[in-house]
């Protein structure tokens, strides 16, 4: 098994700078939390659930918000859909669908917590770039996702199938504990140092082909 590797000091930015750009394009409060969810918007990617996720933080975090980045050209009903759901939670001024980016590793110093829904997904690159740039990791339990966070030591598992609540326990305890982030962010990047740098994939490649 070879797994996605990552150059993981390219994500190495000025947190405080990044979320000054950020609040300054999306109107988003500074100080607000922010999650971040990484992958082109699609149903498998289940950003229907990271809405209702955030819904459900806003008793304990009101003000809380989301960036959705990714392609919006996939599934064009469900990207519909994700519009309409935002409205109905009344999500209109917490979350943001960015659409396709180039700059993905400054918005990930922007946030606070990565959030990941995706039903099934072999081995996201978004999880490895967003443990990478120091992000713990909030997500559900399933495939490769599983293979690449360290429940309680960099972010939190949910067992699928889940409901957004458990989820959003998992987000809210992470967003009210900058220590217990910054510990979790930390071992991030020295996991993805160790097992999914861009290099030790490039040398098990090399090593496999030869």
């Amino acid at each position: 098994m070879i797994h996605n590797g990552v150059s993981v000091d390219r994500f190495d930015r000025d947190r405080a700078s990044a979320r000054q750009a950020v609040a300054a394009e999306f109107g988003i409060e500074p100080e607000a939390p922010l999650l971040i969810h990484v992958g082109n918007v699609y149903h498998r990617k289940g950003q229907l659930t990271a809405l209702a996720v955030v819904r459900d933080m806003q008793t304990d975090l009101p003000g809380c918000s989301l960036l959705i980045v990714g392609r919006l050209d996939r599934d064009p009903a469900y990207v519909q859909q994700i519009r309409e759901t935002i409205v109905e939670y009344g999500l209109d001024d917490r979350v943001v669908m960015t659409g396709l980016r180039s700059d993905v590793a400054s918005l990930l110093a922007a946030a606070d917590v990565f959030l990941h829904t995706a039903l099934e997904d072999p081995h996201p690159r978004a999880v490895i770039e967003a443990m990478a740039a120091g992000l713990p990791v909030v997500a559900l339990d399933v495939d490769g996702v599983s293979e690449t966070v360290v429940d309680g030591e960099t972010g939190f598992l949910v067992s699928f199938p889940s409901t957004p609540a458990e989820l959003a326990g998992r987000a809210t305890t992470l967003l009210k504990d900058e220590s217990v982030r910054r510990e979790m962010g930390e071992s991030c990047r020295e996991r993805t140092r160790k097992l999914f740098s861009a290099d030790r994939t490039a040398a098990e490649v090399a090593e496999l082909i030869l």
